[in-house]
């Protein structure tokens, strides 16, 4: 797929969209919304798996790269555990990192350049700017990322999309 240059969360996920359905063919469940942005329900040879997405799209002039909002959200709880009250640990983001990637497109850079991020719920909650809480904006340290361009980021969600999947 040819990238294209997004203006918003919506546009990149569309683009992103596309790419799964791509990955996955017509025997699976492409949905948006579901939980997290882009929700995936594909076959794998012990059956029925789901990979979700979060999205978010960085736009320099806001200064920050946020995630939930002041009271928690989704995005948060998959970090904070709400039970115990701080950070979720590690051998719980294990299990989560099976299934859920996040994608920031930096709306900054130009089309061609390195300037998607492929995540796993480990590698956002160590990029968490003073460490993630429920409760506070939480915000992603940009600098702390690997970044790729369009062909290796289409290159790591097929290779997410398609892990164990029956042939």
């Amino acid at each position: 797929m040819i990238e294209t240059d997004f203006a918003n969360e919506r546009e990149l996920e569309t683009a992103l969209i596309a790419v799964a359905r791509e990955a996955v063919g017509p025997e699976s469940v492409v949905m948006r919304g579901f939980g997290l942005d882009i929700a995936v329900f594909l076959r794998e040879r012990g059956g029925p798996a789901l990979r979700l997405i979060e999205v978010k799209a960085f736009s320099p002039h806001h200064g920050r790269c946020g995630f939930g909002h002041g009271k928690g959200g989704n995005q948060v709880r998959l970090l904070w555990d709400e039970t115990l009250d701080t950070p979720r640990p590690a051998g719980s983001l294990d299990v989560l990192d099976h299934s859920i990637r996040w994608v920031i497109g930096h709306r900054g850079r130009s089309i061609g350049d390195p300037r998607y991020a492929f995540l796993t719920c480990t590698e956002v909650q160590n990029a968490a700017s003073g460490g993630v809480r429920a409760g506070k904006y939480n915000n992603i340290r940009l600098t702390e990322l690997n970044w790729w361009n369009w062909s290796e980021l289409e290159q790591r969600m097929k290779t997410f999309l398609s892990a164990e999947r029956a042939l």
